[in-house]
């Protein structure tokens, strides 16, 4: 099952539970090349496709505290991440999060270009994204 595409959220427009899960589910995993399947979350948490299903497409409108929990858990966040109305502040939680743990180099990185425009740090953060999930292109 193919996630709906997450591009044309608009940034400062207040999300759903729904389009925030999308958003989740459309992240790609440290040392993944593409966000990870309906299947491969739910061998992972524990959670049925089915329940997945639902939840993206909007047929579960308030999904379980346990069921968020697990995504929370499988993607490395905290359910603080739920508290982002708007996908310009999810957004930020998640590339905030990546960043704790990512590479000494991306941290510095990061931190010298606090005075860029958010514009550009959000490109410089794409850039730094897709070279993560390519990582073995270099090596």
């Amino acid at each position: 099952m193919t996630l709906p595409a997450t591009d044309s959220l608009p940034a400062d427009q207040p999300l759903t539970t729904t389009q925030q899960l999308q958003l989740l589910l459309s992240q790609v995993i440290v040392g993944q090349h593409q966000p990870c399947s309906l299947h491969e979350i739910a061998a992972a948490t524990d959670l049925s496709v089915q329940t997945l299903a639902k939840l993206v497409n909007g047929q579960t409108r308030d999904p379980r505290l346990d069921t968020l929990r697990r995504l929370c858990q499988f993607y490395g966040i905290s359910l603080d991440y739920f508290a982002g109305e708007t996908t310009a502040a999810c957004q930020a939680y998640l590339n905030q999060q990546r960043l704790i743990t990512a590479p000494e180099v991306v941290q510095e990185i990061a931190h010298q270009t606090q005075h860029l425009s958010q514009r550009s740090q959000d490109n410089l953060h794409i850039i730094l994204q897709w070279l993560e999930a390519n990582q073995s292109v270099f090596t």
